[in-house]
């Protein structure tokens, strides 16, 4: 009922503030569970408790909780043993309160490379993050910027699969394309490339085309939805010297570049 909830509540808070050490009770199922139901409006947990060592108090709640369902129902103090333990659920809401954003600010990367802990929680758990951006009515792009996409690329490079990289990549803005390829690790210029996040201009072709060479990938780049050829930007301003080396490579590369439709 009501009242015995209320009642639990204090009792809960008044016996969690009195203890000196987690370790030293016993804590049954029937208890976890009772903090687990009612950890929302517990005052221990829920306001800062001068004098009361927050570890202590933590390690009671994720005794019952393996993941902490709502931050936002935690005093600042615990919020800030669950962020740097990463023992939140990971949702849009967790991940904004983590951050310490507006309930309507995008949970892009841009928004959260800063936050060293959110953000390794969630290139930790790419799959659910990339699923909460889908579904998130407040971020659209996985990432806004170049200057991000590359930090991400290259921090991630290794850790992430190549369909985890290329699902990011196919999420982010439009406006993160690389305006030069050389700020990413050369392994991951192929994925860049095929994604269109590398800015079609002079200097991402000469570089590609003289590390990697012709093909389907920077094909891709270089043709429209309809199979023609988009405008190389800055190709008028191309030197002697970098048209000496594109000229033969791209003359040589019928078969690459020829126009087809894009699936």
């Amino acid at each position: 009922s009501i009242d015995a909830d209320e009642t639990s509540v204090r009792l809960l808070s008044a016996a969690l503030l009195s203890a000196r050490a987690f370790d030293t009770y016993k804590v049954d199922d029937a208890a976890r569970a009772l903090i687990a139901r009612l950890h929302p409006d517990i005052p221990a947990f829920r306001e800062t408790q001068p004098g009361a060592s927050s570890e202590t108090l933590f390690a009671f709640l994720t005794d019952a909780l393996l993941e902490i369902p709502s931050l936002r129902v935690l005093s600042p103090e615990l919020q800030r043993l669950a962020v740097s333990t990463k023992q939140y659920e990971l949702s849009a809401e967790n991940i904004r309160t983590a951050a310490s954003l507006a309930d309507d600010a995008p949970i892009s990367a841009d928004n959260l490379v800063a936050k060293s802990a959110v953000w390794e929680y969630c290139t930790e758990n790419i799959d659910d993050y990339l699923a909460l951006i889908a579904n998130d009515e407040h971020t659209i792009p996985s990432c806004t910027s170049s200057e991000v996409l590359s930090q991400v690329v290259n921090a991630q490079c290794e850790d992430w699969s190549a369909e985890q990289m290329e699902a990011f990549l196919l999420a982010s803005a439009e406006t993160a394309a690389l305006p030069d390829l050389a700020a990413v690790e050369q392994t991951m210029w192929a994925t860049v490339i095929a994604a269109t996040r590398a800015i079609p201009n002079i200097t991402n072709l000469e570089a590609y085309a003289t590390g990697i060479g012709i093909d389907d990938a920077l094909a891709g780049l270089l043709t429209n939805d309809a199979g023609a050829v988009v405008n190389i930007v800055g190709l008028e301003n191309a030197d002697e010297q970098q048209l000496e080396i594109l000229i033969p490579q791209l003359l040589n590369a019928d078969e690459a570049l020829t126009p087809r439709q894009r699936v």
